[in-house]
């Protein structure tokens, strides 16, 4: 099994955080020309995203649908972990989950136009509304979690997993200074950093 991705990526860190869960075996690799062009730079994506996940003649793209498939595949005795809360309110999960990928997805559309040298994005329309988008998101999230601090209690669901790694990516590329301003998010972080499978997968370690 092959994983390819960054290890700064929140996209990447979701399946990496399920593959330590699931104690999945794998190699890692690491794309290091993020500006290449053509499938065979991104494992053949087609999209020039990722991750990218191979296992045996299966090559899965996008982060909820690897997960998805792993969880499907190898997580039949991980009696903890869950694609998403078992609840009466199943809609209301994927709009969470949609609004959580929307965030990550904007905060990555700012970070690529940075790296491509856009000046003055902050007088841009479109940049203003993807951050505006980023920044939205987080304060939707804070609002919706009311004091939680598990979607479903005594399980990890792929809702925990990509809110704490949405919210401590947008501090590691400084988005924000902290999650202070948002302190059921703050809260709900701090509750599940410590867990192997996120502090091993944490985006400041790739630095270290």
């Amino acid at each position: 099994m092959k994983l390819y991705g960054t290890f700064p990526s929140h996209f990447t860190r979701k399946v990496r955080v399920v593959l330590q869960e699931l104690q999945q075996s794998h190699e890692f690799v690491n794309f290091r020309d993020l500006f290449a062009v053509g499938p065979e730079h991104f494992a053949h994506n087609p999209l020039h995203q990722f991750p990218v996940l191979e296992d045996g003649d299966e090559a899965l793209i996008e982060s909820d649908l690897i997960c998805e498939y792993l969880l499907a595949r190898y997580g039949k005795n991980q009696s903890k972990l869950r694609l998403l809360p078992e609840s009466s309110e199943p809609f209301q999960d994927r709009k969470r989950l949609a609004i959580m990928n929307g965030g990550m997805s904007a905060g990555v559309t700012i970070l690529r136009a940075r790296r491509s040298g856009v000046k003055e994005m902050e007088t841009m329309p479109y940049f203003q509304q993807e951050q505006a988008s980023l920044i939205g998101a987080l304060q939707w999230l804070d609002s919706d979690l009311d004091g939680r601090v598990e979607y479903f209690p005594g399980y990890l669901t792929l809702l925990d997993i990509t809110l704490v790694c949405f919210a401590e990516w947008a501090v590691f590329r400084e988005f924000l200074p902290s999650l202070a301003p948002y302190p059921d998010l703050e809260r709900f972080v701090k509750m599940h950093s410590a867990r192997p499978s996120f502090a091993e997968t944490h985006p400041a370690r790739a630095v270290q």
